[in-house]
């Protein structure tokens, strides 16, 4: 009986100091807040934002070579050499704009009807002077579309240049490059 009482007085003792604790603990009202310490040491270099993405604005299509069935124009862009060199990538879109804010914009190359191609390539030609882009509008039947896009301000163009930092970042060698123009402007916070 007697280490019934012990074990009972124990209980009462342990519950009644339990009991007190948690009315007298302190509450966020309660006296004031610690002094903040002192700031941590910097930490390591974190990977490159899209602030190194160069973009064109749209620029309209100036063939320096027209002819009916292949029509091509260059792009002066000197910085494109290292970029593609250091394992960075080259984005072109096509715009088509219809009036009253309606456009389309196509990553390039595009094929659209008729088996008429807009393509580009990078060129590094520096003893023709001659570093930048070369887009090609391929067309085998001659339907005149190097013509009607010719200083048209409803086509235009514009290019990205992706350093290799993000292109490794976002997976762009193994099939991770935007597949749309929205996709690559969400992702490299670009404007329409």
């Amino acid at each position: 009986m007697k280490t019934q009482t012990l074990n009972f007085v124990k209980l009462a003792f342990f519950a009644f100091l339990g009991f007190s604790l948690t009315l007298t603990s302190c509450s966020s009202e309660d006296g004031l807040d610690g002094v903040d310490g002192e700031m941590g040491p910097q930490g390591p270099d974190g990977q490159d934002g899209n602030a190194n993405v160069t973009a064109s604005n749209w620029f309209t299509i100036e063939w320096d070579n027209a002819i009916p069935t292949l029509s091509e124009m260059y792009v002066d862009i000197p910085e494109i050499t290292d970029l593609v060199d250091n394992g960075g990538m080259v984005l072109m879109y096509l715009k088509t704009d219809f009036g009253n804010d309606n456009s389309i914009i196509h990553p390039l190359p595009f094929d659209a009807d008729d088996d008429i191609v807009f393509k580009y390539l990078t060129v590094n030609a520096p003893s023709e002077n001659k570093v930048g882009i070369l887009v090609r509008l391929e067309d085998p039947g001659a339907n005149g579309v190097y013509v009607e896009v010719q200083n048209n301000p409803d086509y235009t163009l514009r290019y990205v240049l992706v350093p290799a930092t993000m292109a490794q970042a976002f997976n762009f060698n193994n099939g991770g490059i935007p597949k749309t123009f929205d996709q690559a402007s969400t992702l490299f916070g670009l404007d329409n």
